[in-house]
């Protein structure tokens, strides 16, 4: 019992902090404004090719990204 209780007050406190840091440290990076062009970016697909955003899409087809992974 006594090990639970320290279990979930160490979860608490690392979520704390965690919740802490992200409240103060500055955002690294940036925001895109309503009317500003895009940044390019290049990708690799599950089958190996290379999309490039400049090349392959600007200005043909509306863009969707959905960032997936498995841990």
């Amino acid at each position: 019992m006594k090990q639970l209780y320290y279990e979930r007050s160490f979860i608490l406190l690392i979520n704390g902090i965690l919740l802490l840091s992200l409240l103060i440290l500055p955002a690294k990076g940036y925001a895109l404004g309503v009317g500003d062009k895009s940044p390019d970016f290049s990708i690799v697909t599950i089958k190996g090719s290379e999309i490039s955003y400049d090349r392959d899409i600007r200005g043909k087809k509306p863009v969707y990204l959905f960032f997936w992974t498995t841990w």
